[in-house]
């Protein structure tokens, strides 16, 4: 546990550290429905919805839908894998359509009132598959995604959250191409719907290129069936 609390802190760390540079800025409103439901006592599919307005909150940018297939093997370990389909604003006012498929894991584990975890997926991710020449060449991202949770009451849970991405063979992006880090709150409210709300810092490495950073505001309405 002392080695996952070192790592989370590193990583925050990391997440705001850099040399002294110009920065490409921008404030940003994300908006999220999520809707679940059992299929077994293993098994959990969700759908959510995205809504995303950039520069400054001033522009609608990105609709995404994302379907979402969860695994419970035991209470520690679960596998995850989803697919999301999505249309993105480009420089001439035009929407292109973007792809991801993703896999992977999610460790987690319970002490009293707090919940750690950890969540690694391996995504490939298109755009422009009709209308560009490279547009079906997949980029590939390891992402790592570690959280701390604490539940204050049944009602109210605050939770931090630091992700990286690794990028691999793209010349465009530095090792790590994007990291995030979270802090946010939970309203429950009933035992299967809730509220969430967060503040969002992110912050995209370029090679030989301007770094851009994010300062996202987001609210998730979600519901179980």
């Amino acid at each position: 546990m002392q080695r996952f609390l070192f790592f989370l802190l590193a990583c925050l760390l990391y997440s705001f550290s850099a040399k002294a540079q110009y920065y490409d800025d921008d404030a940003k409103l994300w908006l999220y429905i999520k809707l679940d439901k059992d299929i077994t006592k293993k098994l959990n599919a969700e759908l959510s919805l995205q809504n995303r307005f950039d520069n400054n909150i001033s522009e609608y940018t990105n609709a995404n839908a994302n379907v979402e297939l969860t695994y419970k093997l035991n209470k520690h370990f679960r596998f995850v894998g989803g697919y999301t389909y999505g249309q993105k604003r480009e420089l001439n006012g035009m929407f292109g359509d973007r792809e991801q498929i993703y896999g992977g894991f999610i460790l987690r584990k319970k002490i009293k009132q707090f919940l750690f975890a950890y969540r690694n997926l391996l995504q490939a991710s298109t755009k422009n598959v009709n209308s560009s020449e490279k547009g079906g060449v997949p980029l590939y991202f390891d992402k790592n995604k570690f959280t701390v949770k604490y539940e204050l009451s049944k009602r109210v849970e605050f939770f931090i959250s630091q992700e990286l991405n690794l990028s691999y063979d793209q010349p465009k992006y530095d090792n790590i191409s994007r990291s995030r880090t979270f802090a946010g709150a939970i309203y429950n409210l009933t035992a299967k719907s809730y509220l969430e709300g967060y503040f969002l810092f992110q912050k995209h490495y370029r090679y030989k290129d301007q770094p851009k950073r994010d300062f996202v505001f987001g609210l998730t309405y979600a519901h179980s069936f």
